[in-house]
């Protein structure tokens, strides 16, 4: 199986509210959607899982939205396969 090269950015969540209920986010990598919501509105961002230590509970409990992500992509640039690997604790500033 051949993989694309990976990318690594940082993101903020901007939707929270899985449908199938398995804790994805809309993550905004700005690198990648940039900040205009007009040109690309949170509606038509993937949705990102979310990775957690092995040993983590099996409760999970929703990234908050406006919380500063760090992410992979599985499929490069595309963007379309996002994998959420932590959490940046603290303010958010209003732009990244």
């Amino acid at each position: 199986m051949l993989l694309t090269q990976g990318f690594f950015g940082i993101g903020i969540v901007e939707d929270n509210v899985d449908p199938q209920g398995l804790g994805r986010v809309r993550v905004r990598i700005y690198d990648i959607h940039g900040s205009d919501k007009l040109k690309i509105p949170t509606y038509t961002l993937p949705w990102a899982n979310v990775l957690h230590a092995a040993n983590y509970s099996s409760h999970y409990e929703n990234i908050k939205i406006n919380t500063w992500v760090f992410v992979t992509t599985l499929d490069g640039q595309n963007a379309q396969e996002i994998v959420v690997l932590g959490v940046f604790p603290g303010i958010v500033p209003e732009t990244p």
